[in-house]
């Protein structure tokens, strides 16, 4: 298959809520690249997901029947392929073998929908502190593993070795690695903003859905009561710096009534 780069075009949002211990969790975010007809995209999945099956990641998006997913296996020096088949992502062309494919931060993945379209990927921000993955022989498709753009020198990467060349990692997309070693190696990187946040503070985003440009956030309070909640956000400047909580602008107050969840849409 002809290995093309597009470059997609981005446009992210990040959501946090306040906590009631002024605790703050994970935010949520989106970002949307834009699918030309036919073309094949580069792009990546920079957000943590409950599931990281083909399936559950591009569920966002309004992708047409025979859009395809190519993923670059490596170790075999080959492609996976997954295609859309009624709404269901299958590995044959026919939709009679359901995919098992699987896409995870720090990995890159050509898509290709035959119509023009948006993909919408969502769910919070990555909060690991450190990355590492493994290079093979020949070529690996990679990608930035965090919620930000990652400058190229905070890694272990080389430009030379990176198709399309870049000084930085940007979120949403892919690259190619040509290593000639004999062996597998790794590339290590750490997150570009401060792991400010709390995996258990509560209020929590537990699930971000995308559709027709709206976003949807269910949001775990654990019976905490009556009184009021405060959503923030922060369209990206890619940098990480949307990441610092001063940088939030209020969207909504919400008073809550208790309860175990609350549904807030933008």
């Amino acid at each position: 298959m002809k290995q093309r780069t597009t470059i997609p075009s981005l446009a992210t949002l990040l959501i946090a809520v306040t906590t009631l211990n002024a605790q703050l969790a994970p935010p949520a975010g989106v970002i949307r690249i834009d699918l030309p007809a036919g073309q094949d995209v580069l792009a990546s999945m920079p957000f943590e997901t409950d599931s990281s099956a083909v399936q559950d990641v591009l569920s966002n998006s309004d992708l047409t029947d025979g859009c395809q997913i190519f993923k670059w296996d490596a170790q075999a020096q080959s492609y996976r392929t997954a295609t859309l088949v009624q709404g269901i992502w299958s590995s044959d062309a026919s939709g009679n073998t359901p995919s098992d494919m699987t896409l995870d931060n720090g990995e890159g993945f050509i898509i290709r929908n035959p119509e023009k379209t948006q993909l919408y990927l969502a769910g919070t921000v990555v909060i690991d502190n450190r990355f590492t993955a493994p290079l093979y022989p020949g070529l690996t498709l990679i990608a930035p593993p965090y919620s930000a753009d990652i400058d190229l020198a905070q890694t272990s990467l080389t430009q030379d070795a990176l198709t399309p060349q870049a000084n930085d990692l940007l979120i949403g997309h892919a690259y190619w690695h040509q290593s000639t070693h004999d062996s597998s190696s790794s590339w290590i990187t750490t997150p570009p903003y401060s792991l400010t946040f709390s995996p258990e503070a509560i209020p929590a985003i537990i699930d971000v859905t995308v559709k027709n440009d709206t976003a949807t956030l269910t949001i775990a309070t654990h019976n905490a009561g009556e009184g009021h909640m405060e959503i923030f956000y922060s369209d990206t400047d890619a940098t990480g710096a949307h990441l610092e909580p001063d940088s939030w602008a209020l969207a909504s107050r919400i008073e809550q009534q208790g309860g175990a969840q609350t549904i807030w849409v933008d």
